[in-house]
């Protein structure tokens, strides 16, 4: 089975998200930047953001190729996303709730230095957001 609290703990460490929007209907595209921080304990993980368009704290915790939520993209209430691994370097996270489903896909690089996101979600089948995010450690 594979063990993505490994991957996750590539992960912690301070950061800072430049994020583009590409597709929200009834929005203008949008660009903005978000500070976040993940703490990693065993299969326990924490991430607390502060950006331009929202702030707060999720709490993960990582069970088999089961990542749980205490909170969605877009609702309070607790998800679970199905992980794979591409490769070494790369997660895919696969939600689904409310009527949508997000497929989130996190590449790191430069020895863990920054990441690569993108997301997308669909809402009866179509995408309703696209979001790519530059992400650069900083501590």
């Amino acid at each position: 089975m594979e063990n993505f609290s490994n991957w996750f703990s590539r992960c912690q460490g301070n950061w800072v998200s430049y994020r583009r929007y590409l597709t929200l209907p009834g929005k203008k595209d949008d660009t903005y930047a978000t500070e976040f921080t993940i703490a990693v304990d065993g299969n326990k993980v924490s991430i607390k953001w502060d950006g331009d368009a929202s702030s707060g704290d999720m709490n993960l915790t990582i069970e088999g190729d089961v990542l749980h939520r205490d909170i969605g993209y877009f609702t309070d209430e607790p998800n679970d996303s199905q992980l794979t691994r591409l490769d070494i370097d790369t997660v895919v996270l696969l939600s689904e709730y409310d009527g949508m489903t997000f497929r989130e896909e996190i590449r790191l690089l430069d020895n863990d230095t920054h990441r690569l996101r993108q997301t997308v979600g669909y809402r009866k089948g179509k995408p309703f957001l696209v979001g790519q995010y530059w992400e650069e450690k900083v501590a």
